[in-house]
């Protein structure tokens, strides 16, 4: 469920004893450069799963073998020593869902 910034910002200032305007004022500045309206914490074809917190869900996927998260942390370390776009085609290749702004 979608939660706005703006409330929760608000609930934050009062649950650490504050007063919104008189202790903070919360100003809204726009979006800087890289910013994002909203954020996906998931892929839509994973499935969320139930947790003991009726808020909190955990995300059931596939799991990947020792060998294969070794492939994949060998790979990014080689990306990293290389430039900015080939790690970026490379999270584009692995993470299709990855969509940097």
């Amino acid at each position: 469920k979608p939660v706005r910034i703006m409330d929760l910002a608000k609930e934050m200032i009062r649950l650490s004893g504050y007063e919104v305007d008189e202790d903070i004022e919360i100003q809204c500045i726009g979006l800087r450069k890289g910013e994002k309206l909203h954020e996906e914490l998931h892929a839509i074809d994973e499935k969320l799963a139930d947790t003991a917190h009726p808020k909190i869900k955990r995300i059931q996927g596939g799991e990947l073998t020792v060998e294969q998260w070794q492939t994949l942390k060998s790979a990014l370390q080689e990306c990293c020593e290389l430039d900015d776009s080939t790690a970026l085609d490379w999270l584009r290749k692995v993470l299709p869902e990855f969509r940097p702004e």
